[in-house]
């Protein structure tokens, strides 16, 4: 069809550049040639090849369909069987789950008629979403064609054999289906299933995969109430603090990770529904101060009782601290001259506002340089901003031109005009 296989060069150290009025090539299944050579390939026997094109130069000169020669010089169109039967051709990729079950720290795939060139991979799945890839290690188990094949994806199991991607077993996320990938396409997949008396089988259920040990409880039920605490920082009539227990949605489980002997694993909580329960509960808005404020929880497996529980020694609560917003609260504004008092006053401004900014004041013999501090963007408090000014000197009026007292030598401008004044009219600072 249009699928490349692959490529065979003229080798043309022997075979010198010229004209040949006959010219054979070769494109080997196993065969090698040394007059040529070609890219690396797999014939396989459900990929049936069906044209070869001629490259010279490497410019297309020629396609040729691919025959059968009988009976010496007689030919036929070559078919899939044909190609099948050939000695060089291998078995496609191929692979069928027997079952997949429970273990209690993996999940067990057992496999029949794996042929594979390339890879072996395992996906585990929960509905749509894919919780980890385990893949054959093919340094020990070399690509080849195996009647039964068992894979392993691991809770808190290892297997040198099979390496599987970081992830967290957690009891309200349950797995459903494993994907069996052979050479990076999907051959096959099963439900995953819980066996008992030996060899019977049934549908596991959620209660099946939460009685696992390796499998870790929702943050709210290991650290219970009290593990976050909202606090106002107001330093004026400030609100009462509240403890709350961990809330559905409030928080991420990072990756299991293994340090020495240990397995820990983080929880990162966010604060925005802590925030809003802490507004329900006083009454009155409040805002987090500062914004971005995110708390961590890191959990510790005891692999004696097969538990996981908090860090020893963690301290506990998470705080999140806020400040009191009075809905009606507004603010002003202003801006002082810096040499007389109040140039410009803002009132009723809301907080987010965008801050007015008057235009630049005048003072004669400075040259304005801004405002101190910077005016902030939007309006947050109360805030007063300072005219800053640069010393320039007097102002004059425009000089009266008079004759030099000797041949191209002019006297002293009118009011003996400093340099810099002249400078900084001619810049166009001052009139």
């Amino acid at each position: 069809g249009e699928i490349k296989l692959t490529t065979s060069t003229l080798n043309t150290n022997l075979v010198p550049a010229s004209t040949y009025g006959e010219l054979t090539g070769m494109i080997g299944l196993t065969a090698t040639d040394e007059c040529w050579t070609y890219t690396a390939w797999t014939p396989k026997k459900d990929v049936v090849p069906d044209t070869v094109k001629l490259l010279v130069d490497g410019v297309e000169k020629g396609t040729a369909p691919l025959v059968v020669v009988f009976n010496g010089e007689e030919t036929r169109p070559m078919t899939a069987e044909d190609w099948a039967a050939l000695p060089g051709t291998v078995r496609p990729s191929s692979g069928k789950i027997m079952r997949a079950y429970l273990n209690k720290d993996r999940i067990t795939v057992d496999m029949a008629n794996v042929t594979f060139y390339e890879s072996v991979a395992l996906e585990l799945y929960s509905g749509e979403i894919k919780l980890t890839t385990s893949t054959l290690n093919t340094n020990l188990v070399p690509a080849s064609t195996y009647g039964e094949l068992t894979g392993m994806i691991g809770l808190t199991a290892t297997d040198e054999y099979w390496t599987y991607t970081a992830w967290t077993p957690k009891k309200d996320v349950v797995p459903d289906t494993v994907k069996l990938l052979v050479d990076g396409v999907e051959k096959d997949k099963a439900q995953l299933v819980v066996v008992f008396n030996g060899e019977e089988t049934r549908p596991m259920t959620d209660e099946d995969w939460n009685a696992l040990d390796a499998t870790v409880l929702p943050p709210s039920d290991i650290i219970g109430r009290g593990a976050v605490k909202v606090h106002c920082i107001n330093d004026y009539d400030g609100s009462d603090d509240q403890s709350y227990g961990i809330f559905d949605g409030s928080f991420s489980i990072g990756d299991v990770i293994l340090k020495g002997d240990v397995y820990t694993c983080d929880i990162t909580v966010d604060p925005e529904l802590y925030v809003a329960e802490y507004v329900k509960d006083l009454k009155t808005p409040h805002t987090l101060s500062p914004a971005g404020q995110t708390g961590t929880i890191t959990l510790i497996y005891y692999a004696e009782n097969q538990v996981w529980g908090l860090m020893p020694n963690y301290d506990l609560p998470i705080v999140f601290n806020v400040t009191c917003s009075d809905e009606d609260e507004t603010f002003t504004v202003t801006y002082l001259d810096g040499f007389s008092g109040t140039y410009a006053t803002y009132p009723n401004l809301k907080d987010g506002d965008a801050t007015p900014v008057p235009a630049n004041p005048y003072r004669s013999g400075y040259i304005f340089l801004g405002w101190e501090p910077s005016v902030a963007p939007t309006v947050t408090d109360d805030a007063r901003y300072v005219a800053q000014w640069g010393y320039i000197g007097p102002q004059y009026p425009n000089p009266t031109p008079v004759q030099p007292v000797q041949p191209g030598i002019l006297p002293p401008q009118t009011g003996d005009m400093p340099l810099w004044y002249a400078i900084a009219r001619f810049l166009g600072l001052v009139k």
